[in-house]
């Protein structure tokens, strides 16, 4: 009885913690062409879905398309931005000061800085007053033209209530500035935002190896999957 009582345990915290919060993070089963409902833009404007030719992968297009300037000092800037989070609200719900495990597979334009982070709210949960944002493995990447996985594991700020996964970059014509412009772009995919192990003290060994759902294989741990892979991983193995 007790040994059934600890597999089903083991399972149970396997399962638990291997549910990833970001819904349809890999656009898999978007309908009709449209983004899943809680994916959003900063604005509204420049974020689309995306099919690449040959593999016919299908993934998120995020445009740099806004520009403004400082009617003071003359400034130009533009900005783009994606945030996946929760359909009826700012993000999904999160648990404060837990460990989580944070990753999305980029690929853009050489040379555009993006940065890649864990958007946390607290307390009221208002947009801009109650926002954290903690960045995701390096933080701000170069994304090239092969799809690259960043991840690293974030810790949920006290008082945090919801939480989104957010890609951004920015460019301006202020000296020193990051010159990214309109028209600058970068895909992003297999967005996962999942409870650590840390949280409970039990390694690998003790839980069992992820189940094989993976769509792309992580660079974070490069060991080929024998389930499925995706079209964009599987052609670096191919002559």
């Amino acid at each position: 009885m007790t040994r059934v009582v600890l597999v089903g345990t083991l399972l149970a915290v396997r399962i638990g913690l291997a549910a990833n919060l970001v819904q349809n993070g890999g656009f898999s089963s978007c309908e009709n062409g449209k983004l899943p409902k809680g994916c959003r833009s900063e604005d509204g404007v420049g974020v689309s879905l995306e099919t690449e030719n040959l593999t016919w992968n299908r993934c998120l297009r995020i445009a740099c398309s806004r520009e403004y300037t400082n009617a003071t000092s003359g400034v130009v800037s533009w900005s783009g931005s994606a945030f996946m989070g929760a359909a009826d609200k700012l993000g999904f719900p999160v648990e404060p000061l837990k460990t989580y495990d944070a990753s999305v597979d980029l690929r853009g334009e050489c040379g555009v800085r993006v940065k890649v982070a864990a958007t946390f709210w607290k307390g009221e949960c208002r947009n801009w007053e109650d926002r954290v944002d903690v960045p995701v493995g390096e933080g701000v990447v170069r994304p090239g033209k092969d799809w690259r996985t960043i991840c690293g594991k974030v810790r949920a700020p006290e008082g945090a209530k919801l939480a989104a996964m957010r890609i951004s970059f920015y460019g301006s014509t202020a000296k020193g500035c990051n010159r990214t412009k309109v028209g600058d772009w970068v895909l992003a995919d297999n967005f996962k935002f999942e409870l650590s192990r840390k949280n409970l003290g039990v390694s690998a060994d003790d839980v069992g190896a992820d189940l094989p759902l993976r769509k792309a294989i992580s660079t974070c741990d490069p060991v080929p999957v024998t389930d499925f892979l995706d079209l964009k991983t599987l052609k670096k193995y191919l002559p």
